[in-house]
């Protein structure tokens, strides 16, 4: 009996994973591990523990959503963060990014889901993935400052973040003339 409950277990498991999408699981990052993401962005408002280096298997997903909220709370254009988050579509998708992907799924579920569509389609970065995790968030708290808000970074946090992160512009050094 209980190796047929475990066999169930396995095969739901990897029908899951044969359909979960990128944004479903940005969107599981940031409901289910809040207190992770909170860890995180307060390590970043604290000068003292600068620099920071933020880091994950692939370097997209659980590294992409931290990075889209640093952004976010910095003032970039949720254009301008889904564009950056995309700079990690070439390595995700390369050789070398494929095999940490791989690695990083449990050995069970490789051999199923390598050659396929959804493989590469977890190796992608693709900007629409943080364009739907910012309308999934914006529709479930009504907006990424109420999901902040919900985790622990309120305004005066994010003010914090974005002053350890930002130079003020007028302290920006001057392109040289031509």
């Amino acid at each position: 009996m209980r190796d047929q409950l475990s066999e169930a277990i396995q095969n739901r498991l990897g029908s899951f994973i044969r359909y979960i999408q990128l944004t479903d699981i940005y969107l599981w990052i940031c409901l289910h591990h809040g207190d992770s993401l909170k860890e995180a962005l307060l390590l970043c408002a604290d000068p003292r523990a600068h620099p920071v280096m933020v880091h994950c298997t692939h370097g997209k997903d659980r590294t992409g959503v931290l990075i889209a909220m640093l952004l976010h709370i910095c003032g970039a254009s949720r254009e301008t963060i889904a564009a950056e988050y995309a700079l990690s579509h070439s390595w995700g998708c390369s050789i070398e990014g494929r095999a940490a992907m791989l690695e990083a799924l449990p050995e069970k579920f490789r051999a199923p889901i390598e050659p396929t569509d959804q493989f590469e389609r977890w190796c992608s970065a693709p900007e629409d993935a943080i364009h739907n995790l910012w309308r999934r968030i914006s529709r479930k708290f009504g907006s990424v400052d109420a999901y902040l808000d919900s985790i622990g970074i309120n305004a005066s946090t994010r003010a914090r973040i974005c002053a350890a992160l930002t130079v003020p512009r007028e302290e920006l050094p001057t392109p040289a003339a031509a």
